[in-house]
């Protein structure tokens, strides 16, 4: 079975080195790294060039993004380069432990039929130090077998792994690719896309993956806010129309899936597309929006798509008629 691992690159230079080291040391090393770099203007393709040179064991590819830049057209383009029958996502600046890809392969292994697999990480700082926590408990899940209760359903309220834990099997890519036109997507589409067609399986329970969070980190994914920042957040997911954005990755993914949703799925995803629709055009009167939040409430959908009460109340007192739609 030929293991590919897949980093989106850009001006990576002071934490590459460490990433692909960490990979090519891997107790069961992949066949090859491709590396899909966004114009960087450091030293990026240096450091890539020299230590492919020095392991020649394992095919190290280094190629340009084409334009449109962009963190999901980088993954998109370094997807789409990898040909290995199992393909892992990784970030240029995190650190593998040693026995990431041998306690992941299993899964491929065993099945008879494409499927897809994820572990945790530690958060930890530039220097490797560890915070104390996990990215799935900074996403409200205990572990990864947490996430495989009830049948994944955590899934329809909030995409649980990172994009940098997966890995899915090549078979996965006609229908992965190309992502949808939607901003900082790629990790989010991954996830529901496999969840859609039931392809996520356990593998390792303990985390495989160092998660560091830096002052250049692109996103603040795998950080704990305080309830300050949680506010600040909130107003920024109704400036930004979060739940239109939602609204429209869950038409993409239905139409994309297609054939291969299962009845209830399709309801499930139909149901989470028309809760964030209806959220996305809250932003009128408060006793009209108020008819409109009691609504979601009282059929549970708060709850079964959202972070219930704290979505509740975000749009209850956040919203106002003049916010962006």
């Amino acid at each position: 079975m030929k293991i590919s691992v897949v980093i989106a690159s850009y001006n990576g230079a002071s934490y590459i080195a460490d990433q692909l080291l960490s990979i090519i040391n891997q107790t069961t090393p992949p066949h090859e790294i491709i590396v899909s770099d966004d114009s960087s203007t450091d030293s990026t393709a240096d450091i890539v060039a020299a230590i492919a040179a020095e392991h020649r064991n394992i095919d190290i590819c280094f190629s340009t993004n084409p334009p449109p830049h962009g963190v999901d057209r980088n993954f998109e383009h370094a997807i789409s380069l990898a040909s290995g029958d199992v393909i892992f996502i990784a970030d240029q600046d995190d650190v593998w432990l040693p026995d990431r890809i041998e306690s992941m392969i299993h899964v491929f292994e065993k099945s008879s039929i494409p499927v897809a697999t994820f572990c945790d990480s530690r958060i930890v700082d530039s220097k490797l130090n560890d915070l104390g926590y996990t990215h799935l408990q900074s996403r409200g899940f205990s572990s990864p077998a947490e996430v495989f209760e009830d049948n994944c359903m955590g899934f329809l309220k909030r995409v649980p792994p990172a994009g940098h834990d997966m890995a899915f099997h090549s078979e996965f890519r006609k229908l992965l690719l190309p992502f949808p036109e939607l901003d900082d997507c790629y990790d989010t589409w991954i996830g529901m896309v496999l969840f859609a067609v039931g392809a996520w399986k356990l593998s390792a329970a303990a985390p495989l993956t160092l998660f560091r969070r830096h002052s250049g980190s692109v996103s603040q994914s795998g950080l704990i806010p305080s309830w300050k920042e949680k506010i600040a957040q909130a107003k920024r997911s109704i400036a930004d129309d979060t739940a239109g954005w939602n609204a429209e990755l869950c038409s993409k993914l239905i139409e994309r899936t297609g054939n291969l949703l299962t009845p209830e799925m399709r309801k499930l995803l139909e149901a989470r597309q028309a809760h964030s629709q209806a959220r996305s055009h809250m932003n009128v009167p408060f006793f009209r929006r108020l008819k409109m939040v009691l609504k979601e409430t009282l059929n549970g959908n708060y709850f079964r798509f959202g972070r219930s009460y704290q979505n509740i109340i975000q749009d209850l007192f956040f919203r106002h008629p003049e916010s962006k739609k």
